[in-house]
């Protein structure tokens, strides 16, 4: 993921648990003295936790105020997977990687199947160069949430392999994709033939060729909204499905093509002159990371651009409402996602949490 979209690392120890597990012990007797009509009107801290982790998703821009909402929601229900992959994710950013790693293991230890923590473990071992447990934690996040695009993504460019060999959603995928393209070279004018072959590349972790397809299909089919929606799918994770190495040299090339060809002497002079090279290479490393926020944020745009289109050609489509308010948060336009998030009614915070995992982190 790459930009910065990947950028998670580790936290928290066991002894945290300690805490709520003494405050138990101790209140025992007194719950014992209370009577049912109390109990059924004591609220429930984890639903409350579940209110903080909503909250702080998608309500929320400022990172302070993230962490801070996390930390209330792991302090009142301390079993709450969730709330500790999200406070690991604040903690990664902050370049707190002990910390996070530390509540994204408490995560999976809570809860196994949540595939989320998992893949960010895996990010976390990419970043220390320890590719082989990298691959482990995609392997394993994939094998829970075979969909998950960050795993896929990462997986296919540690290992140089498409996902060929990952469960596919739909009976369609089974064929082969000579036969997806020798029906789109027969039938070059319909839709529905560049939308299944878009499918099937998006199936395999082969992403720019599923948005070159989707592209043919909208060019055929302006408003197709499913082809739209899946294109803004794409969009959120454009920086990353690149490749971090790649884009770092194109956003480069693009924004200063002197410091580009720079670097690029510098690397190939290396033996003669390794300060020079080290030099060119920070100033490229600092370039890049105000370049790259504006690479991420152009596709955060044109995700959105897509995303309206889906609304224009299917008013009743939650999940691209969903995504909106998500974007505009990213965005850091509060109040835009706001509307979006309130207007939600037929998804469910379920629902919400599954496309939430499919495309990024905070």
């Amino acid at each position: 993921m790459q930009g910065k979209g990947f950028r998670m690392h580790r936290s928290r120890r066991s002894a945290i648990l300690l805490s709520p597990l003494l405050y138990l012990l101790v209140g025992l007797p007194l719950l014992a003295q209370e009577n049912s009509a109390t109990q059924a009107k004591k609220p429930d801290p984890c639903r409350e936790a579940k209110r903080l982790i909503w909250e702080g998703l998608y309500h929320r821009v400022n990172p302070d105020e993230k962490e801070a909402l996390y930390a209330e929601a792991v302090r009142i229900c301390p079993t709450f997977a969730s709330a500790h992959n999200l406070l690991g994710a604040i903690h990664a950013r902050r370049g707190m990687l002990e910390k996070a790693q530390k509540e994204f293991e408490t995560a999976i230890r809570f809860n196994p199947q949540f595939a989320s923590p998992h893949y960010n473990l895996g990010v976390l071992h990419e970043l220390r160069g320890n590719r082989k447990e990298a691959i482990e934690a995609y392997e394993t996040a994939l094998k829970i949430s075979p969909t998950h695009l960050g795993a896929q993504r990462r997986l296919s460019l540690l290992t140089g392999m498409p996902l060929t060999d990952q469960p596919t959603p739909q009976a369609l995928y089974d064929r082969s994709l000579l036969q997806l393209e020798r029906i789109v070279h027969q039938n070059p004018d319909s839709a529905k033939a560049h939308f299944d072959l878009a499918e099937a590349y998006a199936a395999r972790g082969r992403y720019r060729d599923a948005i070159a397809q989707y592209r043919e299909v909208i060019d055929r089919q302006p408003d197709h909204a499913e082809a739209h929606y899946k294109l803004a799918l794409l969009y959120l994770n454009h920086t990353r499905m690149l490749g971090g190495a790649e884009v770092e040299q194109r956003i480069l090339e693009e924004l200063d093509p002197l410091l580009a060809e720079q670097l690029a002497r510098a690397i190939h002079d290396k033996e003669k002159d390794e300060g020079y090279l080290a030099a060119v290479k920070k100033m490229a490393r600092d370039f890049f990371s105000r370049g790259e926020e504006a690479y991420e944020r152009s596709a955060y745009e044109e995700a959105l651009q897509h995303l309206r289109n889906t609304l224009l050609y299917e008013k009743d489509h939650p999940e691209a409402r969903f995504l909106m308010g998500l974007v505009y948060t990213r965005l850091g336009k509060s109040h835009e996602a706001l509307q979006e998030y309130e207007s939600l009614k037929p998804i469910d915070r379920e629902k919400a949490e599954q496309l939430y995992q499919q495309i990024s982190h905070p």
